[in-house]
This record gives C-alpha cells, sequence and structure tokens, in this order.
C-alpha cells in the first residue's frame, strides 16, 4: 500500500520510508534483435518500457542505451513518453530549421562500426497512471539501423549487439 505523510510528504510503501532521492521501483526492456526503418517518428519495435508511479510526484528516470548506424546524415533516435510526448528535444526556437534529436547523429562512415546513444532524461509525468517511455526514429529518409551495422554480413567481421531501456520511479 502507497501512501503520502500528509505532513512531510514522505512516501510510503507498506510502512518503508522513502527519502527524497530513493528509488522505488526500475522496469528494463532488453532489445536483443535488429531492427531497420527510414520512417520518421516510427516506434522502434521491442525498445519501449511500461511503470505505473506510486506518487505524482514522483520523478521518472529514463536510460536508454542504444547501439545503432544510419545509412546516411541527419538520423537519428528520440525518447518519447505518455505523459510529456517527446523529451529530450532542443526547443523549435533554439534548433531552427535543423533535425531535433534527444542524441547525436548516428551516421557512421566506417560501414562496420555502431555507435551507442545513450540517453537520459528525468521525466516529470505528474500522474499515477501507467507510463510507457520508447525509443523512436528521426529521420529525414535515410535508413536507421538498431543492434547491427550497414554492412551485416554473416562474417566475424562484423557485429550484432544488444539495446536497452531502463526507467526508475525516484521519490521526491
Amino acid at each position: 500500500m502507497i501512501t503520502i505523510d500528509g505532513g512531510t510528504g514522505t512516501i510510503l510503501h507498506n510502512g518503508t520510508d522513502y527519502k527524497s532521492g530513493s528509488i522505488i521501483q526500475t522496469k528494463q526492456t532488453v532489445k536483443t534483435d535488429e531492427f531497420t526503418s527510414s520512417t520518421n517518428d516510427a516506434d522502434v519495435t521491442g525498445l519501449s518500457v511500461n511503470i505505473t508511479p506510486s506518487s505524482s510526484t514522483s520523478k521518472i528516470l529514463v536510460i536508454a542505451a542504444v547501439s545503432c548506424m544510419a545509412s546516411n546524415t541527419n538520423t537519428g533516435l528520440k525518447l518519447n513518453g505518455t505523459a510529456n510526448g517527446d523529451l529530450l528535444l532542443p526547443s523549435s526556437s533554439d534548433a531552427g530549421s535543423r533535425i531535433k534529436m534527444s542524441g547525436n547523429e548516428a551516421y557512421e562512415d566506417r560501414n562496420d562500426q555502431n555507435k551507442i546513444q545513450t540517453l537520459i532524461f528525468l521525466d516529470s509525468p505528474a500522474t499515477t497512471n501507467q507510463q510507457t517511455y520508447k525509443v523512436k526514429v528521426v529521420s529525414t529518409g535515410a535508413t536507421l539501423k538498431v543492434n547491427r551495422t550497414n554492412v551485416d554480413t554473416d562474417s566475424a567481421d562484423y557485429n550484432r549487439s544488444t539495446s536497452t531501456i531502463t526507467v526508475m520511479e525516484v521519490a521526491v
């Protein structure tokens, strides 16, 4: 049972006092298969995680580590959450007409090296409704590849990798 002490604002879970900054719960999804897409705003299949906050004052720490590469420039990733939509993006006034991403461009001039995009954001959903956090494609037409390289020959010269998305509820 989750309660909030009205006098102190402390979150209590079955009588346990969660001090500000305590991790209340953690969820993770591990993506081991490969994914490709050139569709802007497409969900990276299998790279999402659900969490139901215990309190509307809780923060959700989102950490995505995505092994990826793109076939050309202006391609990358963005984080997305149920309550607040696209996360960790520059404002339109800061970006101008540039492509907005949560991380760096995924294009690699070598076809046999992935980049690890590490996307970290502390979200404030302000609700106790279930939240879904996911990784989405940013593309102007080039293909983004997750967990594989541009050249994907079945040989020891190339690799396959794994990506994760982890969320942690943080007491405030």
